[in-house]
């Protein structure tokens, strides 16, 4: 049996498929919708309107509308829903609430009222729409028109709206430049108040056309109220309403009466531009794409062309070739990109088929635009070239004359500026033409007194500059100057260097300005011969004068030398047993006075002979390096004792001063000599200056001095303030026997002495000298190779330490000396071998069979000297060791070699004490071979 339904349970389904429809619907809808009963309480919100106000929908049934709703909403919205309840009819509001982001949404709310039946209201339905993007539209609305309200506001065109009546409803600023009245006094008023009758009536009909429905536009010359002509350029556009009805219309008016009066002057100007386009006196031609589209009539003429067979043609024609038609056009465009315009030189072909050398300048008609055209000229230039090239070769040849000059030649302004300068004086100066022109002549020269780049030593003379004194002359005196001679000093890779110049000056008018020509001629280099040669004609007389000396102190030297070899053998004796009777004397005997004046004199007459010798150089030195510093210092106690209380002795002793080679004693013997003399030469008093330094010695110097070689020399001076000496003394003082003094205060011999000494150690003495300015002696000495100072060798100075048992053989030709000696020996416990002469000698040596330690020989004697018997002893036997003896040497040995082999020398007459010491000291020093 079939199931049925009953009519109230279709009727059910039925509302609910509906209910669910609608429920879908509500969901589904794009509006927010919330329903509240009439206390306000939300009975229904659907989820747009939960995503609206960021709350979830279920949530939100039973809260009220207020929560919703902020205050500032909330009162407004009370007030509609009062209205609804109390009209019973629909209302739309607006409401910005504020969300929980702090956003505030816009709204567009409708309230309806929901009733049960009428009458009976159960509550209120919200229908929201967000009106977000209304707003924004509306907003861009309202922006675009006031943008374009600005934009109308600021053109300079007159933009207003005129209703169909003619009364006008709007204008923009400009309004006031056109009609003199500003927008606000323009409104209301009608078109013939504004522009006045005559003027209306002649825009009269492009007024019916634009209020017919049609667009008017024209450009009329019109006389306004203010008595002026104005041409204006007007545009009228219709306004239609929404029937389609002319309401009114746009005007756009420009008032272009300045732009017509510049129209009319660049017409005028074109005309004047065309007249003188024919009538030039240069050819000129318009161009576009290289093809020729006018030509006045002087460019016809000069290319023998007629104006029609011009124009229209191309450029090629003009050129000899198509190489340099195409050279010119991209050269052209090159200098137009880069400046703007263009200037060349070309050959152009006439129309006979000569060729001119024409100047041509190009301008583009418009720069951006190349292709729009050029404008370009041309000149011919051909007899100028060929004037040129005459006036180039001309400068050329006198360009290679003014370069090619040995002498340096400057061309300068008045104010002392270079204005040329030759390749002579860029070499000589060290500089180049760029740098050099322009430059102050006292820059270019790097004159000392130049102080910076714009000074030239004292402006506009320079006393110290005789270019620049010389300059102020030939302008001032408009004369030439020839081959004056002048020094100037040039700083010169931070060194000044004197040059020696020849100068001339002439004045030289180049296009109404005068000039000065200077021409210097650099004659350092003969000067500087010219000294050379002085200084060896100088150098030659001295030499004449020392050899004159030579020859003259020659034969004195060898008899000084003679005489003191004589003397010493006899004075050896003589000092000797006085010496040996002496210390056999008790203190208190009578005969020990007699005796010891013996003595004294002997010393005084060696002492004369040491002179001797020293004056003729035949002395033996002891040589050992010095330290002249120290030997000043130790000296200083010797010498303050022997020079006078009143007398200042000063010393001024460089630091670091290298060591010399030389005779302690003899050294000692020259500072005292001189120092002596110094003190005669003061005889109130004074000062005393002893000085040492390092001096360089070279070139002429060297000549002068008479010294051998180039080098460092320690400097010894020896300056006194005393009386000083005129010429003639000084050319004389060191000549022996020479004096100033007394007869019986001096010999002669003491300066005589200094020379010798000082020439024997290879040095050299000059002597600077002024009455009544003091004296200078200045002592060169050869510096040592080695600066190690060596102590003398000191010997205990006991008797018992002069003992000996050594074998000594001994050679000496003079007897009484040979006695001495060998009395001396023996008496001191040596065994003594003795010999009159060097043959006697080797025999000696010959035939005895024990060792020899110790030779002791004379250096001069007959047949065979001491040297010559040293060698050939050598030869045949071991000699330990030698002790050479003599007044003088003759030469016969020298330092050198007695350095070399390790022998050693003591001068007669010796004392006994001397001779046994020095022969202790040597036996206790180790063997030399």
């Amino acid at each position: 049996m079939k199931e049925t339904t009953s009519p109230s349970s279709e009727h059910l389904a039925m509302l609910e498929e509906k209910s669910r429809q609608l429920e879908a619907l509500l969901q589904a809808t794009p509006n927010g919708i919330v329903s509240t009963d009439l206390d306000g309480r939300i009975t229904l919100c659907n989820k747009r309107a939960g995503d609206m106000f960021g709350i979830d929908p279920d949530t939100a049934i039973g809260s009220r509308l207020d929560d919703l709703f902020p205050d500032d909403c909330r009162q407004h919205l009370e007030r509609s829903l009062a209205t609804v309840l109390a009209s019973v009819s629909s209302q739309v509001v607006e409401a910005e609430p504020a969300l929980p982001d702090g956003r505030r949404l816009p709204l567009e709310i409708h309230i309806g009222l929901q009733e049960e039946e009428p009458g009976c209201p159960l509550g209120y339905c919200l229908v929201m729409r967000d009106i977000s993007k209304q707003r924004h539209v509306e907003r861009g609305l309202r922006q675009s028109e006031e943008q374009l309200r600005r934009i109308i506001d600021v053109l300079p065109q007159c933009v207003c709206y005129v209703n169909a009546d003619l009364t006008y409803r709007y204008a923009n600023p400009s309004a006031k430049t056109l009609f003199g009245l500003t927008p606000e006094e323009l409104v209301g008023r009608t078109t013939t108040e504004v522009i006045g009758a005559a003027a209306h009536d002649q825009i009269r009909p492009y007024l019916e056309l634009v209020l017919s429905g049609k667009a008017a536009h024209y450009q009329r010359d019109l006389l306004y109220p203010d008595g002026k002509v104005h041409c204006i350029d007007g545009w009228l556009i219709p306004n239609r309403d929404e029937e389609g009805t002319v309401s009114g219309y746009f005007a756009v008016l420009y008032d272009i009466t300045h732009i017509k009066k510049t129209h009319e002057e660049l017409r005028e100007k074109d005309e004047k531009i065309r007249s003188i386009f024919r009538v030039a006196p240069i050819g000129i031609g318009v161009t576009a794409q290289r093809m020729l589209l006018d030509v006045n009539d002087r460019l016809c003429k000069m290319l023998g062309y007629g104006r029609d067979e011009l124009i229209g043609r191309s450029s090629r024609l003009l050129y000899p070739s198509d190489e340099e038609h195409q050279t010119i056009g991209n050269k052209r465009r090159e200098q137009i990109a880069l400046f703007g315009s263009s200037s060349l030189e070309a050959r152009m072909r006439r129309g006979d088929g000569s060729i001119i050398t024409v100047l041509t300048n190009a301008t583009p008609i418009d720069p951006a635009d190349l292709e729009a055209g050029i404008i370009f000229t041309v000149l011919d230039i051909s007899e100028s070239k060929q004037t040129e090239q005459m006036i180039r070769s001309h400068s050329a040849t006198l360009d290679a004359i003014f370069n090619s000059t040995p002498s340096i030649l400057i061309l300068v302004d008045e104010d002392g500026r270079v204005e040329k300068i030759n390749n002579r004086g860029i070499e000589f100066f060290g500089t180049d033409r760029e740098q050099a022109t322009h430059l102050l002549c006292g820059l270019l020269f790097r004159c000392i007194n130049a102080s910076d780049t714009q000074t030239c030593g004292h402006s506009p003379e320079c006393p110290s500059c005789p270019v620049r004194s010389r300059l102020a002359a030939a302008f001032r005196s408009r004369r030439p100057a020839r081959e004056e001679e002048g020094q100037m000093t040039f700083l010169r890779d931070g060194r000044y260097v004197l040059h020696h110049l020849l100068i001339s000056t002439e004045i030289i008018t180049i296009e109404g300005i005068d000039r000065v020509l200077v021409a210097l001629t650099d004659i350092s280099d003969i000067r500087k011969k010219d000294e050379e040669l002085l200084h060896q004609r100088l150098a030659h007389e001295q030499l004449e004068q020392q050899y004159r000396q030579a020859q003259k102190m020659e034969p004195v030297g060898r008899l000084a030398g003679g005489i003191a070899h004589d003397l010493n053998n006899l004075l050896a004796p003589i000092l000797g047993y006085s010496e040996l009777l002496t210390q056999d004397l008790v203190e208190n005997d009578p005969r020990r006075a007699a005796l010891e004046q013996i003595l004294y004199a002997g010393q005084r007459a060696r002492d004369l002979i040491r002179q001797l010798l020293a004056f003729s150089r035949k002395q033996t030195l002891t040589v050992s390096t010095i330290n002249l510093n120290d030997l000043l210092h130790q000296f200083h106690n010797l010498l303050r004792r022997a020079i006078r209380e009143d007398i200042e002795i000063c010393l001024r002793l460089a630091d670091g001063l290298p060591a010399i080679q030389g005779d302690s004693g003899q050294l000692e013997q020259v500072i005292l000599n001189l120092a002596v003399n110094a003190q005669d030469a003061m005889p109130t008093g004074g000062v005393l200056t002893l000085a040492t330094t390092e001096q360089l010695v070279n070139g002429h110097a060297l000549t002068e001095l008479d010294l051998a070689d180039a080098a460092p020399y320690v400097l010894l001076t020896v300056a006194d303030t005393g009386i000083g000496m005129d010429p003639t003394v000084r050319s004389q003082i060191f000549e022996p026997f020479f004096t100033t003094k007394d007869q019986h205060s001096g010999t002669g011999l003491g300066l005589s002495t200094v020379y010798g000494i000082v020439k024997q150690h290879r040095g050299a003495i000059t002597v600077a000298s002024e009455p009544g300015h003091g004296t200078s002696f200045s002592i060169y000495l050869p510096i040592s190779e080695s600066n190690t100072v060596v102590p003398a060798a000191t010997v205990e100075s006991a008797d018992a330490v002069l003992m000996g048992s050594e074998t000594i053989l001994l050679a000496e030709d003079d007897p009484h000396l040979r006695h001495l000696a060998e009395a001396i020996l023996r008496k001191n416990g040596y065994t003594v071998l003795s010999a009159s002469n060097g043959k006697e000698a080797m025999v000696l040596a010959e035939i005895h069979q024990g060792p020899i330690d110790l030779l002791l020989a004379d250096v001069v004697m007959p047949e065979m000297n001491g040297r010559e018997l040293c060698e050939q002893l050598s030869r045949s036997r071991t000699i330990a060791r030698v002790l050479f003896m003599s007044g003088y040497t003759d030469d016969v040995l020298s330092l050198d070699y007695l350095k070399k082999n390790g022998f050693e020398f003591i001068h007669k007459p010796f004392t006994v004490k001397d001779l046994l010491t020095r022969i202790r000291t040597i036996l206790h020093t180790p063997q030399v071979n």
